[in-house]
């Protein structure tokens, strides 16, 4: 009577372990198309999202480098946008001459080249943040990660118990 709780302890404990699982994790974009965290149907922020990735060290370091990249390109296109309405600018501020003309081009080229690396790079950045996603979504349901396995082996020539980490 005494081993009764023991041998209940025994049976619930790789129920309990195998209970624990891992919030499905997804995104959506807004109308400007920014991401819009899920996990598991409701709304989280980046800060939250890391947390939650963080279960997996490698898909935390690539979702964190896809964010700030995403970050920087997000900068670089604005930087691109400021450069152009700098030209025009420049160009209409006064006497319009070869020189002024010619120094307004080159600075909408440049504006352009930014504009265009900016937005690669934040492309380039939402498409690492979806692989984290999908990587961190796949390997939670293929149950790979950190969690402790505790299981009772039973067959007819012996029974014991088999704790994988």
């Amino acid at each position: 009577m005494k081993s009764l709780p023991l041998i209940l302890i025994l049976f619930l404990a790789p129920f309990s372990i195998q209970a624990q699982s891992y919030p499905v994790l997804s995104y959506r974009e807004n109308f400007f198309g920014n991401h819009i965290y899920l996990a598991d149907g409701q709304k989280v922020n980046a800060k939250e999202m890391e947390k939650i990735i963080s279960v997996f060290p490698e898909n935390a370091g690539m979702f964190t480098k896809a964010k700030r990249e995403k970050r920087m390109g997000e900068s670089i296109k604005w930087g691109g946008w400021v450069l152009f309405t700098g030209s025009i600018l420049y160009l209409s501020s006064g006497e319009i001459n070869q020189r002024r003309a010619l120094t307004s081009a080159g600075l909408f080229v440049a504006s352009l080249g930014m504009a265009s690396i900016g937005q690669s790079m934040k492309r380039k950045g939402k498409l690492d943040e979806r692989d984290a996603i999908d990587i961190y979504n796949f390997k939670s349901s293929r149950r790979y990660g950190f969690q402790p396995d505790l299981q009772i082996k039973v067959s007819p020539l012996s029974m014991g118990l088999s704790l994988n980490f």
